[in-house]
C-alpha cells in the first residue's frame, strides 16, 4: 500500500517538477483511470 504522508513530499515535487510540462494534459488523464 502507499503510505500518503511518506510519499506526499515527493508527489508535490513530482508534479511540480511536469506542471509547465507539455505533456501535462497526458499525466491527468493518467491519474484519471
Amino acid at each position: 500500500a502507499m503510505d500518503r504522508e511518506e510519499g506526499a513530499k515527493e508527489a508535490a515535487s513530482f508534479v511540480k517538477d511536469i506542471d509547465f510540462a507539455p505533456s501535462g494534459r497526458v499525466f491527468d488523464e493518467a491519474f484519471a483511470t
